[in-house]
């Protein structure tokens, strides 16, 4: 039996066991009211153990403002209810006894959050995973096998979330992700959100918020869903702190240092944090081709072995002022600093009918990335009443330069090994420079009890300038190489309202949306001569309807309408050389893709869900391969692909399988399908995949919790690429010290190094195989230390202007 099989087979086990034990624990019930005796729908209730007020499990209300915990075993317990703009309840203790099919608890009652109550000590984490009505939160700080990560290896362990050898980011199936960071669109391109994210450590993260179907209120691009990072803010009146430090060591080493600082008085908060992180890391890739030439072919075996490394300096500040109870004015400033350092080494075997006197390529990549980005937001912020009508306005600037320097040299050698012709030598010296200026208006507005408006306006100005020279080394001398220089100007306006109203019509919750964007843009490149404009409007509306089915079961449906815009980069005409058969170009000539997307969710008994989506994209945007079999070059590029079908399931389910074992089982299954036109012919693909994860958590004795989170994912077609299976396996353990202000966290990722991809594109001529190895496996430890109060409410999060279109910059 295979590994994967012997998993799988174990899964199925345990969910029947878990069954059994589930019908001799009790079901307890209860209602969340207000201080009108209203029900309060989405409320958390927390079921805590009566002896040190940890935290055993949670529930969420339903509409109707009911709850319900199942599987509760004998003991002491309290009910916590919490609501944001209500003050926490802690009920009394009550006992449940064995044998006790259900247990009646009654209503909790919450009181408006200007009612002062008891302090209540709750030592209790969130889950790992946390499911709300219209997203999934990942809990990163719950997790001891989150310490240690960076940003991006920690969304490959988040559900549903797959991120390749190029580290481009897909949501069940689907690319065009957008990444927001506190609510904020990064404005960046696949490749500079993977550094942005890669020079990320985890123990600065929050939560993640995977949102697959936003509403109008949100920026339309990002045609699979968001992807929102929450970042950590420090807490409480006075002051506090918390230092965090972090090693790892896989074949390299890693290392972090992060200081966040708060004070708050009644007036006034002024926080700010500095971090810096050191990583450095290898990626072995070896690529196979068979390329056709005059009846017979050309093969090339190429091993490509790269090390890197990175440092990267991050600092934050900003205040808020309270000018009085219901107005807020605050800044911000942000400023990421750093260099990112390849260097690599590879041999290409070339056999059958060769290009020339040589059998052997031999090339050494040396370069250096030295990138500064920038960001300011003035942000003003009224509150007319206390029942949610407020308007908020953010104005922001964000300025990002880069300098990137590399040099290539190829070399080649006959079958005895002699060197049979001159090297080529080429060195390249990019400058890019990114502007962004953005402003938006928010207004909100509650009509009634029940029902709500949100309105706003934004326009954002983007230029762009990339400028590169290339120069070949002949005859001892550097020189201008004005066929592959190139300065490339994109710029782009975009002015976009959205309105969105929500109400509730007894049980039935409705949410409508539209949002108009306006788009206005111009590239350019002096160097080619090549000029082209793009001015286009579209409408995005959204939907979603959600009712009870029952006293524990809950179902909803959404609709929407989504953009993604190419990026600054794929717009570049340019060609980027790799070595002497191996290139990339960019494609002026690219559109926008769109999606439909159909959703239905169901809640059972609030704690298991099914959700099943279909999206429909026309012009999908994606990376191909193509291939100049006469000159056995073979170039990566960005396409429009005319249609995409995907069709997806998810299940979540938790289980407590002892009292000191809790698991969560996540399920994805999708269906990629691909009908287009192409180059060598047309494209039809259509590929189905599964996804299953596990995340398993331990409370053992010291205070000690561990984790383990095994997941398998069947073959899936990433456009043209068809990708074999994979699997992995990640360990860790928690533990508290220094009386509960310090943690320790120790982790192995990876365990069994099996994270590597096997890749095969067969497209018309096109044959390749492409199996790439990153340093997966690394042994972490981190440990933090919170000094000061540890009761200070934190900074406000605000979701700045300029979030949208850093996601599209590049500085690859």
């Amino acid at each position: 039996m295979s590994k994967p099989t012997k998993i799988l087979s174990l899964f199925l086990f345990l969910l029947l066991s878990v069954f059994q034990l589930l019908n001799a624990q009790t079901l307890l019930k209860g209602r969340v009211l207000d201080e009108q005796q209203k029900p309060l729908p989405y409320a958390n209730v927390l079921l805590l153990k009566a002896q040190d007020s940890s935290l055993v499990k949670g529930a969420v209300t339903d509409d109707a403002g009911l709850f319900a915990i199942e599987a509760v075993a004998e003991g002491q317990y309290l009910i916590s209810g919490t609501m944001i703009g209500y003050a926490p309840h802690f009920s009394q203790s009550i006992q449940i006894k064995v044998g006790q099919p259900d247990y009646q608890f009654g209503d909790i009652l919450l009181q408006s959050a200007a009612v002062k109550l008891g302090e209540v000590t709750v030592k209790g984490q969130k889950p790992f995973i946390e499911l709300q009505q219209d997203k999934m939160i990942v809990n990163v700080d719950a997790s001891p096998v989150a310490a240690g990560n960076n940003a991006l290896e920690l969304l490959a362990k988040s559900p549903g979330v797959m991120v390749d050898h190029n580290s481009t980011i897909s949501l069940k199936g689907r690319s065009g992700v957008m990444v927001m960071i506190n609510g904020k669109q990064t404005y960046m391109s696949a490749e500079e959100v993977t550094r942005l994210l890669e020079n990320t450590p985890a123990t600065s993260i929050e939560a993640i918020e995977i949102i697959s179907n936003p509403s109008a209120k949100y920026d339309a691009a990002g045609t699979s869903g968001i992807i929102n990072i929450r970042m950590k803010k420090e807490k409480g009146l006075g002051t506090n702190g918390n230092l965090t430090l972090g090693a790892g060591y896989g074949e390299n080493p890693r290392g972090s240092a992060e200081l966040r600082m708060n004070n708050r008085s009644k007036k006034v908060n002024v926080f700010g944090s500095y971090g810096n992180f050191y990583n450095k890391r290898f990626q072995n890739i070896d690529i196979s081709r068979r390329i056709p030439f005059e009846n017979t072919f050309t093969e090339m075996n190429q091993y490509d072995r790269k090390i890197m490394w990175s440092d990267n300096n991050r600092i934050n500040a900003g205040a808020d002022w309270f000018l009085n109870k219901k107005t807020t004015l605050g800044v911000l400033a942000n400023a990421s600093i750093g260099e990112w350092v390849p260097q690599s080494s590879g041999r290409n075997l070339l056999s059958g009918a060769l290009p020339g006197d040589f059998n052997e390529v031999r090339s050494d990549n040396t370069g250096g990335d030295n990138w500064r980005d920038y960001t300011t937001n003035f942000n003003l912020k009224h509150a007319f009443d206390n029942k949610g009508h407020e308007l908020s306005f953010d104005a922001d600037y964000s300025t990002n330069s880069a300098d990137k320097l590399q040099t290539n040299t190829n070399r080649f050698f006959s079958t005895a090994g002699q060197e049979v012709d001159l090297p080529n030598i080429v060195r390249t010296d990019a400058a890019l420079q990114v502007d962004i200026l953005a402003f938006k208006m928010d207004y909100s507005r509650p009509l009634g009890e029940k029902s709500r408006i949100d309105a706003g306006w934004k326009s954002s100005f983007v230029d762009t300038d990339n400028d590169l020279l290339v120069e070949t080394f002949t005859e001892n001398v550097w020189q201008n190489d004005p066929g592959r220089s190139n300065r490339f100007m994109y710029g782009e306006n975009i002015h976009a309202g959205y309105l969105n109203f929500s109400s509730q019509i007894k049980k039935v919750s409705i949410q409508m949306g539209l949002r108009g964007e306006l788009t206005d843009a111009l590239g350019q490149s002096p160097t080619l001569s090549e000029r082209f404009t793009r001015n286009y409007f579209n409408l995005f509306p959204s939907m979603s309807i959600s009712h009870p089915l029952g006293k524990d079961n809950s179902l909803s449906y959404n609709y929407s309408r989504r953009i993604n815009r190419p990026s600054y980069e794929d717009l570049n005409p340019f060609v980027f050389f790799i070595d002497q058969y191996t290139f990339g170009k960019g494609n002026p000539y690219l559109t926008p893709e769109f999606t439909n997307t159909l959703g239905l969710n169901f809640s059972l008994k609030n704690k298991y869900v099914l959700s099943l989506n279909y999206n429909h994209t026309t012009d999908k945007i994606t990376q191909i391969l193509e291939q100049d079999d006469a000159l056995r070059q073979t170039y990566q590029t960005t396409a429009n692909l005319s249609t995409f079908k995907n069709y997806s399931a998810t299940i979540s389910a938790p289980f407590e399988l002892a009292k000191w074992w809790n698991t969560r089982i996540n399920i994805v299954g999708y269906i990629n399908d691909i009908q287009s036109p192409f180059t060598n012919g047309t494209i039809n693909q259509t590929q189905s995949t599964a996804q299953f994860m596990t995340m398993n958590t331990f409370n053992l004795p010291a205070k000690i919790k561990a984790e383990m989170t095994v997941f398998y994912q069947t073959r899936m077609l990433d456009g043209i690429f068809q990708i074999d299976p994979l699997w992995g396996m990640d360990i860790g353990a928690a533990m508290p010290i220094w009386k509960g202000k310090g943690n320790l966290k120790l982790n192995l990722s990876d365990v069994f190094f099996s994270r590597r991809p096997h890749i095969i594109v067969k497209q018309g001529t096109v044959d390749v195989v492409v199996d790439p190895t990153n340093e997966s496996r690394r042994l972490n430890a981190t440990l933090s230390y919170k000094f000061g109060k540890s009761d200070v409410k934190p900074s406000r999060r605000r979701s700045t202007a300029t979030a949208d279109e850093l996601e599209r910059v590049s500085r690859q």
